[in-house]
């Protein structure tokens, strides 16, 4: 199903998704498309916070992408770029996320205010750490540009993973430590002949090197990551090409009915025309019959008094 065909869904008052969705749902299924019926019934109402990201994704399209932007930024100042010496400074580029989430904050204030409902702190605040959480992954990003997010989104710990990819300590590595050690103490308590071989393999503790995560292709990495973008980029313009050639067909067939309405129209006002000529030709004859009826009357009336005129001057 094509995901344009939920906009008026995820547009509308949060009260009125499940109306709206089962209306739908019903109009797919009276057009034969039963599966996509199901699909469109089994969407579930989006939360609050996520009802309040889709409607700053539709109708504040500049403050999103300026997240983007200073997420991008962070990231490229964590795990470095192919051109280190434009590489931002991470002071900054965090400054510009912060900034960056503050705005979002503020426009979910006034939408959540708009929409009738409380702009509490907690809930702005839910509403810019999911906004952050799904903006910094490249694949969720697509639906936020859609603006058809379903439920809160999780912060997944960007910023922890990339310091990760950017070489900083990863906590609890030193952990599988402990495991090579157990096998020897075993040993110790309980030599026997078929456990003289593995015992001699292994190093004595002095010697054995601390274990170490395995190395990371940062530059793969990067290019994994840019790749997702790519990918999400695209398919985020053939979606809006696509929408616009369904908008310009739309165009199309109110222009053809309304073209179809205007030749109505004309024909209707012709016949109207057409009426209105014979009505006043009706008119014409009847005022003409009309005055010769006046004049018969008014030659009877004089032709009358004549007549007593005459009748009264007789000698009796």
């Amino acid at each position: 199903m094509d995901p344009s065909e939920l906009d008026s869904l995820y547009a509308a008052p949060l009260g009125d998704f499940v109306s709206l969705r089962n209306d739908l749902a019903k109009a797919l299924r009276r057009a034969g498309r039963k599966e996509e019926a199901s699909d469109v019934k089994a969407l579930a109402k989006p939360s609050l916070v996520a009802w309040t990201i889709n409607q700053i994704a539709r109708r504040h399209h500049d403050a999103v992408n300026r997240l983007f932007v200073a997420l991008d930024r962070v990231r490229d100042a964590q795990l470095g770029t192919k051109d280190e010496a434009n590489r931002p400074s991470l002071s900054e580029a965090m400054a510009a996320e912060r900034e960056a989430l503050d705005e979002i904050a503020t426009t979910a204030q006034a939408v959540l205010t708009e929409g009738g409902h409380s702009a509490t702190k907690a809930t702005v605040d839910r509403v810019a750490r999911s906004m952050r959480a799904a903006a910094a992954d490249p694949a969720k990003r697509t639906t936020i540009v859609r603006g058809q997010l379903s439920e809160d989104v999780e912060d997944d710990g960007f910023a922890g993973l990339a310091a990760q990819l950017a070489g900083a300590a990863v906590p609890k590595a030193s952990k599988p430590r402990a495991k090579p050690d157990a096998p020897t103490r075993d040993r110790a308590k309980a030599p026997s002949p078929t456990r003289a071989k593995p015992r001699a393999a292994v190093a004595p503790p002095t010697e054995r090197e601390p274990p170490t995560a395995p190395p990371i292709d940062l530059a793969a990495e990067r290019e994994r990551r840019a790749e997702l973008e790519r990918v999400a980029q695209k398919k985020a313009r053939e979606e809006k090409i696509a929408a616009r050639r369904r908008e310009i067909d739309a165009f199309r067939l109110t222009e053809q009915k309304l073209a179809k309405d205007v030749q109505q129209a004309a024909r209707d006002l012709k016949a109207a025309e057409d009426r209105a000529e014979r009505a006043r030709e009706q008119l014409a004859r009847a005022e003409g019959r009309l005055e010769t009826e006046k004049r018969k009357r008014a030659q009877a009336v004089s032709e009358l008094k004549t007549l007593e005129t005459e009748d009264d001057q007789a000698p009796s």
